[in-house]
C-alpha cells in the first residue's frame, strides 16, 4: 500500500544545521550588518524640500469650493514629468530632470511636492520647487484670466443698467417736480370755481327773492354760468385727482427704479466676490527645507540588515549543508 503522506518537517534538524553552520551564518549576519551601517553613518544627510499647494479655484459655492482641475490630475501631471523640461532649461540641469514626490493630503484638496536633496543642493531644490510652480501657474493662467475677463464683462453690463435707471430716475424726478408745481394752481382754481359759483348762487337767490322785478332772462343766465361752473368745478377735481394719481406712480416708479439699482449693486458685490474667488495654483505653504534631516535612516537600515542577514546566512548555512559536497566533489 503507497503512503501518500508528506514527510514531516524537522525543525531541530534545522536547528541543528544552523548551530552546525554557525559560523557561515555570523559572517554574512554581521557582514551586512557592518556594510549597512558603515554605508548608512558615511552617506550624507538627506533633507526634504517641499511645498504644500492647492488646485486652482474656478468658484465657491453652497456646496463647496469648484476647482478648475483636480490635485490626482495635477499629481498625474508632474510625475508625468510634463514640466521637467521647461525646468531643466530654465536651470541648467544638464539634463537632470527633478524626481519629484506628490502626495495628496488626506480628507483635503492640497497637494505636497517635495525633493529629497544633499545639503548643497538644498538651495537649488527651492528654486526647482519655485520654477515648478510658475510652470503650474501658466497652465491655468489662461482659462483664469479668461473668467475674469467674463465677470468684468458682466460687472460693466450691470453698470451700463444702473446708469440707465439713474438717468430715468433724474426724468422721473423732474416729471414729479413738475405736477408738484401744478397742484398749487389746481387747488387755486378750484378754490376760485367753487368761490364764483357760491357768488352766482347767491345773486340768483337775490333775483327770485326780487319776485316782483324777477327777470326770466337773468334767471335762465345765472342758471347756466352756474351749472358751467360747476362741471368745470368737477372736471379741475378729476384732473386734480388725476395729477396726485400720477405724482404716486412716478414715485413708485422711483422707488422701483432705486430698489433695481440697489439690488443691480449687489449682484455687482456678488459678481466681485466671484472674481476674486477665481485663483490660480494656490500656495499654502511656500518651498521649505526641512529642519532635520529625513535621512539615511540608520536604525531602519541596520534592523532591515539584520533580517535580511540572518535569513541570507541560513540559507547559505542550509545550501552548504545539502548542496556544498556535490559542488566540491
Amino acid at each position: 500500500m503507497q503512503n501518500d503522506r508528506e514527510p514531516e518537517i524537522d525543525l531541530n534538524e534545522y536547528v541543528k544545521v544552523a548551530i552546525k553552520r554557525k559560523k557561515i551564518v555570523l559572517i554574512i549576519f554581521f557582514g551586512l550588518v557592518l556594510f549597512t551601517g558603515a554605508w548608512s553613518f558615511l552617506s550624507p544627510k538627506i533633507y526634504e524640500v517641499s511645498m504644500l499647494i492647492e488646485p486652482p479655484v474656478n468658484a465657491i459655492t453652497d456646496t463647496g469650493v469648484q476647482n478648475w482641475d483636480s490635485g490626482l490630475s495635477i499629481k498625474a501631471k508632474i510625475e508625468s514629468g510634463a514640466y521637467n523640461l521647461n525646468i531643466e532649461n530654465a536651470l541648467d540641469l544638464a539634463g537632470i530632470g527633478p524626481k519629484f514626490g506628490v502626495a495628496l493630503i488626506k480628507d483635503t484638496k492640497l497637494i505636497k511636492i517635495s525633493l529629497m536633496e544633499t545639503p548643497d543642493k538644498t538651495d537649488l531644490g527651492k528654486k526647482i520647487l519655485v520654477k515648478l510652480l510658475e510652470e503650474l501657474n501658466d497652465d491655468y493662467a489662461k482659462i483664469v484670466t479668461d473668467k475674469r475677463n467674463r465677470i468684468d464683462n458682466q460687472i460693466l453690463m450691470v453698470l451700463s443698467q444702473i446708469s440707465t435707471k439713474e438717468n430715468e430716475i433724474k426724468l422721473k424726478n423732474e416729471q414729479f417736480k413738475i405736477l408738484e408745481d401744478r397742484e398749487p394752481q389746481f387747488l387755486n382754481e378750484i378754490k376760485e370755481t367753487k368761490a364764483n359759483s357760491e357768488r352766482l348762487l347767491a345773486k340768483r337767490e337775490a333775483v327770485f327773492e326780487r319776485k316782483e322785478t324777477r327777470d326770466d332772462v337773468s334767471a335762465l343766465f345765472y342758471a347756466a354760468t352756474i351749472q358751467q361752473n360747476m362741471s368745470y368745478f368737477t372736471q379741475l377735481q378729476n384732473d386734480l385727482s388725476d395729477l396726485k394719481n400720477k405724482k404716486e406712480s412716478t414715485l413708485n416708479a422711483v422707488n422701483n427704479l432705486k430698489n433695481d439699482i440697489g439690488a443691480s449693486r449687489i449682484e455687482i458685490r456678488n459678481l466681485n466676490l466671484l472674481k476674486d474667488n477665481v485663483q490660480n495654483i494656490g500656495v499654502v505653504q511656500e518651498p521649505h527645507v526641512s529642519p532635520w534631516p529625513i535621512g539615511p535612516k540608520k536604525k531602519q537600515n541596520i534592523l532591515i540588515a539584520a533580517i535580511a542577514g540572518l535569513v541570507l546566512g541560513l540559507f547559505a548555512a542550509f545550501f552548504v549543508e545539502y548542496f556544498g559536497e556535490s559542488f566540491v566533489a
